[in-house]
């Protein structure tokens, strides 16, 4: 799909840069959007930065991403076959990450800080119908490994030696970056009215950096 979409960009010449960008500022009633490449004048500008994973935050998350560590069971839990992996979160994300691992990796540990879940019963019925399964109450306190993610360390002080850790603990809108432009936000994502303009005229956001 995303390979279709881009190509229909293709198809109607519409310049692509592939470049970071750094910010973006007000100038005279236009705005520059400052990349790492150049710096583009424009009229209006649509937000599309959708949202990014929650992180836990804790010792050795950052050093083992990619390494041991993902938020994306489909796209990762292939990388897991017949290996014993943590799903971390409590949410619909987690039940069905942990439901989807556990037809292809060897043991699936379920970590949540409660002993209840939130997820919906029709995915809680399907997971506790999988053997390969199993439930840990605790808190993450630390990653710990070489090269790559070995261990899981719990607040109660419990070890676990795992191959990969998928931190399913929801997602938070990507709106972090634009705060030099003191957009209107709403519970952290950005505040738009009907026609998806935001509190700066000419700015607009759309997706799931928007609040819905």
């Amino acid at each position: 799909l995303a390979l279709s979409i881009l190509n229909q960009v293709l198809a109607l010449k519409i310049d692509i840069i592939y470049s970071k960008v750094k910010d973006i500022l007000l100038q005279d009633g236009r705005k520059q959007i400052v990349s790492e490449k150049e710096t583009v004048f424009v009229d209006k500008i649509i937000l599309a930065t959708g949202r990014i994973p929650r992180m836990l935050s804790v010792p050795g998350e950052e050093k083992f991403r990619a390494k041991g560590i993902s938020y994306c069971a489909i796209c990762d839990g292939a990388l897991y076959k017949d290996k014993n992996v943590i799903v971390v979160g409590g949410g619909d994300s987690a039940i069905e990450a942990t439901i989807y691992l556990s037809n292809l990796v060897k043991q699936v540990t379920l970590i949540h800080r409660k002993d209840t879940y939130r997820a919906k019963k029709y995915l809680l019925d399907r997971m506790k119908e999988l053997e390969n399964i199993h439930y840990l109450k605790g808190e993450v306190k630390e990653f710990r490994g070489k090269d790559k993610l070995e261990k899981v360390i719990l607040k109660d002080g419990e070890e676990l030696s795992i191959d990969g850790a998928f931190i399913m603990i929801g997602q938070v809108p990507n709106t972090k970056f634009y705060e030099s432009l003191s957009l209107e936000l709403d519970d952290n994502y950005f505040a738009v009215d009907e026609n998806y303009e935001t509190s700066i005229k000419g700015i607009y956001a759309i997706g799931d950096c928007i609040k819905k």
